[in-house]
């Protein structure tokens, strides 16, 4: 458990508030809108694959209890309550839910504060004195988002019809987060050619590792506007898409205390919840 933040000088914040303004000065910039070059998205368009026919593109009622039912951990986010009080709470407070979704996927407008999420911070890897105080700069810390459980859920029902779409359009390449594959065959993968390259005494083997800060919020939302439309995935998925990241604001949470807060920007304004997309890119 982080118990510290040191700063550029390697120096303990004893203070908790300055300890949160450096993780926040750190992470803010990471969360905001990326902007991405046209002309070499015009080169990647024509090898994005098509979405697939004959998806169910928005749940029905027994689909969505069974996304409620199926049991899960996690902690919650600002209003406190666990996936648990949802799931025990029985099929009417279920089907309330369920409306809600309904009328979000229809381009009903969320309402304010449901993109609002609690940023935990936790330790990057081990290090020696890890057993006394853990002590961390803000750039080895790991930035978990903790939102709502219902945001939670109505973000697994948008996401679960490309979930199908991902398991026939992505790359064999591509083993983490789609359905059916595993990150671990990778690493199985690396090794085994590892081994191969020492047995045959190859000259100078290598192995490169990246770490980006931290991958989805590094993402450039409007490459994924780009990316769905081409793909054609319908416009009413999208805009559900988008509008769980518009007004999203992270609260900082350190020591067990919120701490001030940040936006998580996207590619669309406040005013506006359609991603604008260049009629060239789609």
């Amino acid at each position: 458990i982080l118990t510290t933040i040191v700063d550029k000088d390697g120096k303990p914040q004893e203070d908790p508030e300055s300890a949160a303004g450096l993780l926040e000065h750190f992470w803010a910039p990471v969360f905001q809108e990326k902007t991405i070059d046209p002309e070499e998205a015009l080169k990647v368009m024509p090898f994005i694959p098509k979405a697939p026919p004959g998806i169910q593109w928005k749940l029905d009622r027994m689909m969505f209890r069974e996304i409620i039912s199926r049991p899960r951990e996690g902690a919650p986010g600002p209003d406190g309550i666990p996936y648990s009080a949802w799931r025990l709470a029985g099929f009417d407070l279920m089907d309330v839910l369920f409306d809600a979704y309904d009328a979000f996927v229809s381009g009903e407008a969320l309402p304010d504060g449901f993109n609002e999420c609690l940023l935990v911070f936790i330790p990057k890897g081990d290090e020696a004195g890890d057993r006394g105080t853990v002590a961390r700069a803000p750039g080895l810390t790991r930035p978990i988002s903790l939102s709502n459980t219902a945001s939670k859920f109505f973000a697994l029902a948008v996401n679960r019809p490309l979930a199908q779409v991902a398991q026939v359009s992505v790359h064999p390449r591509q083993r983490g987060f789609v359905g059916g594959r595993s990150i671990t065959d990778n690493v199985i993968e690396i090794e085994g050619f590892a081994q191969s390259y020492a047995i045959a005494e190859a000259e100078d083997p290598a192995i490169l590792l990246f770490d980006i800060k931290a991958a989805f919020p590094s993402l450039a939302h409007f490459w994924f506007w780009v990316v769905l439309i081409r793909m054609g995935v319908p416009k009413a998925v999208i805009a559900a898409i988008n509008a769980l990241y518009r007004r999203g604001v992270a609260v900082v949470v350190l020591f067990g205390a919120r701490w001030g807060s940040f936006p998580r920007s996207s590619a669309a304004s406040a005013k506006d919840p359609r991603p604008r997309v260049p009629s060239s890119l789609c």
